[in-house]
């Protein structure tokens, strides 16, 4: 167990730590930590070692799903136990890595969620691998194939883009892209069939986060005093 929750964490990249004030806001949200990260290791062993093109994440979304969520309203991720309590850093208000503590895998060590929504949940979300900001569509048919081995039920995938300043354009062999769906700091691009394997997508201004975006069910895992994760 100890050896697959560090290969999680060193095989995701690090977010920045974001400033925040979390004591006045309330908790709209929590599961044991433990079971959290117990999910997210388990997540993480489901991806292969051979190709290997995406990474777990966890989401911060809402029963309206996460086309409905604004990741400019304020709210933050913190751990709190016997320890003590840490925030967790995150991306947009939305993406976030748990980090393993040693001291905190204890069944009364809780993961909250603080902020302004009534309703709140996590669900499992991937995001891609690339070199240098750039992908072959051969490398992310195989992120979407990965992706798709944590789905339960089902429709087609596309990409989803977003940008910390909210601007940004996918490029596709040096070609523009237009989006197909847009929402909040963030684009969605759907490709066709047709499209070359040695196709090379490309960005116009530096994505904070790209992932596989779908209308699937992923695992979703409730955050309420009580809950266990699905």
């Amino acid at each position: 167990m100890n050896f697959l929750l560090l290969a999680l964490i060193a095989a995701t990249p690090l977010l920045e730590p974001a400033t925040v004030e979390i004591n006045a806001k309330p908790v709209r949200g929590k599961m044991s930590y433990k079971v959290a990260l117990r999910d997210s290791a388990r997540a993480d062993q489901l991806m292969s070692r051979a190709t290997r093109m995406v990474d777990p994440l966890l989401e911060i979304t809402t029963s309206a799903g996460a086309r409905s969520l604004n990741p400019t309203r304020a709210w933050d991720v913190r751990i709190v136990g016997l320890f003590g309590q840490r925030v967790v850093p995150t991306v947009m208000n939305r993406y976030f890595v748990l980090p393993v503590i040693k001291e905190a895998l204890d069944d009364k060590t809780e993961l909250e969620l603080l902020g302004q929504l009534d309703e709140t949940y996590l669900n499992f979300v991937w995001s891609v691998r690339m070199k240098d900001g750039r992908i072959s569509y051969r490398d992310l048919k195989i992120a979407m194939k990965e992706a798709a081995s944590f789905y339960t039920s089902g429709d087609s995938q596309s990409l989803r883009v977003c940008y910390a300043e909210g601007q940004g354009k996918l490029n596709i062999d040096g070609m523009p892209q237009h989006a197909s769906e847009e929402e909040y700091g963030c684009q969605i691009y759907t490709f066709a069939p047709s499209l070359r394997d040695d196709a090379v997508l490309s960005f116009d201004g530096a994505p904070a986060m790209v992932t596989i975006a779908s209308r699937r069910q992923y695992a979703r895992m409730w955050l309420t005093s009580h809950a266990k994760s699905e």
